[in-house]
This record gives C-alpha cells, sequence and structure tokens, in this order.
C-alpha cells in the first residue's frame, strides 16, 4: 500500500478482527496507521458492524468525512496511479458507490489455482437464482476472463459491487445506516448497492485499463468452515429483504 501511494491518498484505519498469531497493532503503528481492534463476548465475525463501528469512529475524529474506502486486507494495488484516478473518477462523477475491476493475482501464491491467474475475479454483476435457491441473487459475472476483454475493460453503471473494494459517500452511508448486521458474513454489500439504487444514486463500475488485485478470501482460508451458519442465516435475511419482485423492479423498466 506504501509502495503504491494508497498512504498519499487515504487515512488509513486498520480493523484488528479478535486476531491472535499476528501483531497487528505493532505493524499498524509501525506504519503510522490508526488502529482499532474490536472483540466480542459471542465471538462472531460480523463484517457489517465492524465496517459500521470503523467509519464511527473516524466520523467522531473528523467531522469532514466525505469519502470512505472498504479495503479488504486481500486486496492491494500494483500502480501508484490506480487510487487517485478511481477517487477521482468518484468525485468528478458524483458518485454515491464507485468500485472497480479486481483481478486474481499474478505472484505464485501458496494453493493458488494457476488457471485464474491474471484473470478477472470481478467485472460486474447479473442476478438469478442459484440452483436448490429460492430467489434473486447477486452472481460475479465473467470470473476467470483475461482482464483486456472488452466486456470488463470498460466503465458502466452497476446494481451491485463486492465489498472487497468500495468507495462510499460517508454523508449517505450514515445517513441509509451503513451496512446491515443482520448480514454478518456476506449479502452485506449486495444489499446496500441494491438500496443506493433503489434511491437512483449512482452505483458504478470503473474496469477500463484499471484493477486492483484480489486474492479472494486468502486471509480466511478455511471461510466457509468458521461462518457456514452465518452465512446459511444471511442467506435467509437476504431473501427476506430482497424479495424476487423487488429486486425486478431495478432489473426492469415498470416491473410491477
Amino acid at each position: 500500500m506504501r509502495d503504491n501511494k494508497v498512504f498519499d491518498v487515504s487515512n488509513i484505519l486498520i480493523m484488528d478482527d479478535r486476531s491472535s498469531e499476528v501483531e497487528v497493532k505493532v505493524i499498524a503503528l509501525e506504519n503510522d496507521c490508526s488502529y482499532l481492534r474490536v472483540d466480542n463476548s459471542q465471538n462472531i465475525f460480523n463484517f457489517s458492524m465492524l465496517h459500521n463501528l470503523a467509519v464511527h469512529a473516524l466520523q467522531s475524529r473528523s467531522k469532514n468525512l466525505k469519502e470512505i474506502i472498504l479495503w479488504s486486507s486481500d486486496l492491494w494495488a500494483d500502480n501508484p496511479e490506480t487510487l487517485p484516478s478511481l477517487y477521482h473518477k468518484h468525485i468528478d462523477n458524483d458518485n454515491t458507490i464507485t468500485g472497480t475491476k479486481l483481478i486474481y493475482p499474478t505472484q505464485d501464491f501458496l494453493y493458488f489455482r494457476s488457471d485464474r491467474i491474471d484473470t478477472v475475479q470481478y467485472a460486474g454483476s447479473m442476478f438469478g437464482p442459484r440452483p436448490g435457491e429460492k430467489g434473486l441473487f447477486a452472481l460475479h459475472m465473467f470470473r476467470g476472463y483475461p482482464k483486456d476483454d472488452p466486456k470488463v475493460n470498460c466503465d458502466k453503471g452497476e446494481l451491485f459491487i463486492t465489498a472487497a473494494f468500495l468507495i462510499i459517500d460517508s454523508e449517505w452511508f450514515i445517513k441509509t445506516g451503513g451496512l446491515c448486521p443482520s448480514l454478518k458474513a456476506s449479502y452485506q454489500d449486495v444489499d446496500i448497492c441494491l438500496r443506493a439504487n433503489e434511491q437512483n444514486k449512482r452505483v458504478m463500475y470503473y474496469g477500463k485499463d484499471i484493477h486492483l488485485y484480489h486474492y479472494e478470501n486468502y486471509t480466511l482460508e478455511n471461510r466457509f468452515e468458521i461462518m457456514g451458519e452465518q452465512m446459511i442465516s444471511d442467506k435467509l435475511w437476504y431473501r427476506g429483504f430482497w424479495e424476487p419482485a423487488r429486486v425486478k423492479k431495478l432489473l426492469y423498466v415498470n416491473e410491477k
């Protein structure tokens, strides 16, 4: 992050979620980052509350907070112009939510699948059913595509952008209630993007000759084992909030 000028563009707050093996606080303070550790009596992961607490902490320190950036621990830039470019696109176009193309890494990481190297991890969304499931779910489009394919190497409006990287207007984020705490491990990014679209806010994907690298779930290697029950609960909450008829109103003009 320092090599690619992320520190020059933003103030970094490291959210430490119950770490035990790594001295996250030491690393954060050695790099002049703010640090906030969150523990909870139930010892559960809640992505939404972690980010809501972070925004509250930032707002309490700065009344001029304009934008927030959600940046996962398994994501990084490889170009010092990437974040400044995305930030200016967000501001210049009066976006509410901004995302970008995410690419699987080129580095030879342990356990990484060679067939995914330097290909698309996220480049847009579609909504559809899942086998054996009721509801309309957000699905990543073009996963595994070459990063320069015309379908992903473009800029476009979106219904859903993954929370691995999001730039969000902070005033709107706070006013709308932030991320939904009932969605602990998944679907909270779908929910907030759909809410923004319902309010006719600009939700934009920028993928034209720009990207970030995302080693999906690398820092949560056994994510599905740890959070299996939470993710089932999230799916039920999501289906309750976003019934197909509600989603279809965003997919089709004049859908009843």
